[in-house]
């Protein structure tokens, strides 16, 4: 994409200035494409819900490997998502007739992690195969993607906000929520 074509796209669609504020108090609005839509499988039931009912997404998950393939979610119901963003998979890779491209991707793998919110989600430095997730449930637990039906092992301490897993540290860091 030429440099002009990406500043187009990147102009504001509408200004507004809010009556009694200065001029530099100007309101941007920006109409983007997506590069692409991660949604919820459409085809099944996960966790106690139905697949377009897990609420909000609270937390979001890079793999920390080279490529950062995939990426993991915390819902508002307590279940953890995982996305495959190189995946090939026509499963996976939707085309819907509203969307250009083929830029709709269906999750690979949900599990139901926790009774309330999934509030922070954090990979394993040294092995992706593992992730930590906290909760307002007061949980911290560890699982085994290639065996995510129980955690390998779950801590019970505070609401959880967020966590840290350190590359060079036997443990795991949180920040937890007063109440």
């Amino acid at each position: 994409m030429a440099e002009s074509e990406s500043s187009e796209a990147l102009q504001p669609t509408r200004e507004e200035q809010v009556q009694g504020v200065s001029h530099h108090a100007l309101h941007r609005v920006y109409l983007v494409e997506p590069a692409l839509q991660l949604v919820i499988n459409t085809s099944g039931f996960h966790g106690n819900q139905p697949a377009n009912e897990h609420g909000q997404c609270f937390t979001v998950a890079w793999q920390p490997d080279e490529g950062h393939r995939r990426l993991a979610a915390g819902f508002y119901d307590g279940t953890v998502g995982m996305w495959d963003l190189q995946t090939e998979s026509p499963l996976l890779r939707l085309a819907p007739p509203t969307v250009p491209n083929n830029r709709v991707l269906n999750n690979y793998l949900m599990f139901s992690a926790h009774d309330w919110a999934v509030t922070s989600v954090v990979w394993s430095e040294t092995n992706s195969r593992f992730i930590a997730t906290g909760s307002l449930d007061r949980q911290i637990k560890f699982w085994d993607l290639q065996m995510p039906v129980s955690p390998i092992q779950q801590i019970r301490w505070t609401a959880v906000r967020t966590l840290a897993w350190p590359l060079h540290f036997p443990g795991l860091f949180f920040k937890s929520i007063c109440m």
